[in-house]
């Protein structure tokens, strides 16, 4: 009888096994473009990591950019040096309710922010850089319906057309939940860049954050 038993506990374990594999093949795995030249990463933080009573966090979005070749490469308005990293996000901050390079960097690195984060990551072609770049040439704005997230979602949805989101109101918490279909990014170790700031009139604005 008990070896009846310990044979039922070890079929009932490989079932369960069977199972969970199936749930993993489900989630959706985002593939490599031929000709890529950079990979773009998207990051969103629900704000888990610091809830606090009476404390509303409602999380943050923001996207990684590495250019993968030898070359420099131009995103926005910024010119990435040969394999270097940067962070795009917006931000509603007094000297720039827009576009940031490298402020979500620093608060990564520098104060760990996001510990909470997942990320789905896609590759570039040159063509999807253009894209990003006819995009950014609108100075986008924060406004109160127009978020990190929206800013995200909009850059995504132009490079992956199979992959689009669709959102009324794009928060971080919503992202999280459409990344949870996908096969997420494992490793979201993010490097620090200095080069801190925005554009305004077609200079980069540098900052110097303690």
């Amino acid at each position: 009888m008990k070896k009846i038993i310990i044979f039922i506990l070890i079929v009932f374990v490989l079932v369960l096994s069977g199972c969970k594999d199936n749930q993993d093949n489900t989630k959706k795995q985002i593939y490599n473009k031929e000709n890529y030249i950079a990979t773009m990463d998207f990051f969103t933080s629900d704000g888990s990591y610091n809830k606090k009573f009476l404390l509303m966090n409602l999380g943050h979005s923001f996207l990684r950019i590495i250019n993968e070749t030898p070359s420099d490469l131009l995103v926005g308005e910024y010119t990435l040096a040969p394999y270097e990293e940067i962070t795009i996000g917006l931000w509603s901050i007094t000297t720039k309710f827009g576009v940031w390079y490298n402020l979500d960097s620093f608060f990564t690195f520098d104060d760990s922010r996001y510990s909470d984060r997942v990320a789905l990551r896609t590759t570039l072609t040159k063509e999807d850089i253009e894209k990003i770049n006819e995009f950014l040439k609108n100075d986008p704005k924060w406004t109160p319906t127009y978020n990190c997230s929206q800013l995200c979602m909009d850059i995504w949805n132009i490079t992956n057309i199979d992959d689009n989101f669709s959102l009324s109101l794009a928060t971080p918490g919503k992202i999280k939940k459409i990344f949870e279909g996908y096969v997420t990014l494992s490793d979201i170790t993010i490097l620090r860049n200095d080069n801190i700031g925005y554009f305004k009139d077609g200079k980069f604005i540098l900052c110097e954050l303690v």
